[in-house]
């Protein structure tokens, strides 16, 4: 899978910063815990 690298290398500053601007603290926060659930439930299924 082409994206398994990124929870290695985790997010850049850049691309937090940029998210920043569009979200609040609570709002990215629970973007993270969705993406990592979504993440979970991918890998459970394959």
């Amino acid at each position: 899978m082409v994206l398994d690298g990124l929870a290695a290398a985790g997010v850049t500053d850049e691309a937090w910063a940029n998210a920043a601007k569009h979200y609040d603290e609570d709002q990215l926060a629970a973007l993270v815990c969705a993406i990592a659930l979504i993440n979970a439930v991918n890998r459970g299924t394959s």
